[in-house]
């Protein structure tokens, strides 16, 4: 292609859960148990994610090594979910399908006891995900997993709705649907689960711990973005990618996307980075613990996907690399911008911004 992936910035201090190698044998033999794909290039492709690693990265303040494959298994599900639902399978343009499909999932983990057909295998597997969860956290962390997987299958049934209209999504429509699509919220909040640690109400309902959870899950789906877009024009081709979403709607040449796409995201990092700094100098001791689990999600993420990039799911279909890409730094960038992104869907974090809170207009015109 030709074309090059500026630096990301990141800064946060990485971890690694010491159970890395024994969650990918744990979650190869749990795929096979439930059989979540289609061949063996599907399985192949699957295992060569490397699941577990992706979980130790993710979570590696995780507990136990029993919650440690749980989160591996998810990382497995959801993957092999994605790929057969929503992005490559027979029935990913057809939203009808797919509601009574994620239905019987949706069921499955809300009511354990609900029987399952033996021959769905994604419900079956979802399930035991909850009951293993259930077993080795809380039910109260379990109930709140239904919820955030609510979100998940209610975003897919939305982009299959438009791609079986032809309908290519705008940058703000498209910024909160990448928060929840894919899992995104799942997992920035599965770390907590595993510590079985609760926010109270009051907490969970300020805004400014919830623009940095969101900040935290845009981080990670932007950055899965950027790297497997090359992958996704190959493989779906339904342009449902940051990079897509920007070339489209502001008529940019593809390298110009990239570079306004990554510009986004390290403003994002940014804010990011502020606020969380800001709200552990007087956090209590849970929603303290709670951003630093963030950011374990974040900078883990990141760390894989640069693996993944250079290894089986994101390179091109002839094995080649789809770009140039420097990697990322921890080097302060030159000018920490302060300004809020212009996508008015998620401008209003720069509200609680703490450097220089911003008064937020949708009358916004431009991506950067």
């Amino acid at each position: 292609m030709g074309l090059y992936m500026p630096t990301m910035y990141c800064p946060i201090t990485l971890h690694l859960h010491p159970g890395a190698d024994e969650a990918d044998a744990h979650t190869e033999a749990w795929l096979d148990q439930y059989g979540l794909y289609s061949d063996t290039t599907q399985r192949a492709r699957l295992l060569s994610t490397r699941c577990g690693r992706l979980a130790a990265h993710m979570a590696p303040f995780c507990p136990s090594p029993e919650l440690l494959n749980v989160h591996a298994d998810y990382c497995t599900w959801a993957f092999a979910f994605d790929d057969e639902f929503c992005d490559e399978g027979p029935i990913r343009f057809h939203p009808a399908e797919q509601t009574e499909a994620f239905n019987r999932m949706l069921r499955a983990i809300e009511v354990v006891e609900y029987p399952i057909d033996p021959d769905d295998n994604y419900s079956s597997a979802l399930r035991d995900i909850r009951i293993r969860l259930d077993t080795f956290a809380s039910p109260a962390q379990g109930d709140r997993f239904v919820e955030w997987m609510r979100g998940y299958f209610m975003i897919e049934l939305w982009k299959s709705g438009n791609a079986a209209r032809g309908i290519l999504p705008n940058l703000d429509d498209y910024a909160v649907a990448r928060l929840y699509g894919g899992g995104g919220m799942v997992f920035s909040q599965l770390p907590a689960s595993y510590e079985d640690l609760m926010l109270d109400p009051r907490t969970v309902a300020r805004r400014d711990v919830r623009a940095l959870l969101e900040a935290a899950s845009t981080l990670v789906c932007w950055d899965s973005d950027l790297l497997a877009f090359a992958k996704e024009r190959e493989r779906t081709s339904d342009g449902n990618n940051l990079i897509d979403i920007i070339a489209n709607e502001f008529e940019l040449p593809l390298q110009e996307a990239i570079n306004t796409a990554m510009d986004l995201r390290n403003r994002v990092m940014c804010f990011y980075l502020r606020l969380g700094k800001a709200l552990r100098e007087d956090a209590n001791p849970e929603l303290h613990r709670y951003s630093v689990l963030l950011d374990q999600y974040v900078r883990g993420f990141l760390e894989w996907a640069l693996e993944a990039s250079t290894q089986h799911r994101y390179l091109r279909s002839d094995g080649t690399l789809p770009f140039t890409f420097e990697g990322w730094t921890t080097d302060s960038l030159a000018e920490e911008a302060t300004e809020p992104v212009a996508i008015p869907s998620i401008a209003w974090w720069w509200q609680h911004d703490p450097v220089n809170p911003q008064k937020i207009s949708r009358a916004v015109s431009s991506a950067n």
